[in-house]
């Protein structure tokens, strides 16, 4: 399939996103001066959580995930459908964070090196 792209409020929401071997459900990444990722796991039961096996490893993706710098939320099918709004309320919040640090580390950054230049 396709990559499907959908740009917010400079940010990028990908779709079956290619990443090391993998295929993220969604990614979230930030725009502009940002450098963060956000892998958005959708878990079906039949899928992820029959089997201790596939429990583990789903873990160690998303360790191996994590070690390259993205940030990984994991939702149960129960949860999606129990509630879709919530899970995608989670995931802007986390992204919102995510966006202000990397804007105050870049003003920050901006400050620090003019000063250094006087």
């Amino acid at each position: 399939p396709s990559l499907k792209v959908v740009e917010f409020r400079r940010w990028l929401v990908l779709r079956e996103l290619p990443v090391d071997g993998y295929r993220l459900d969604f990614a979230v990444i930030g725009g502009c001066a940002s450098s963060w990722r956000i892998a958005v796991e959708c878990d079906g039961h039949d899928y992820h959580e029959r089997t201790k096996g596939q429990a583990a490893h789903d873990r160690q993706r998303d360790r191996r995930l994590q070690r390259e710098g993205w940030h990984v939320m994991r939702f149960t099918g129960s949860e999606i459908y129990r509630g879709v709004a919530g899970c995608v309320g989670e995931v802007v919040g986390l992204a919102l964070d995510l966006q202000e640090k990397s804007e105050r580390d870049f003003a920050n950054w901006c400050e620090s090196y003019e000063r250094r230049r006087r």
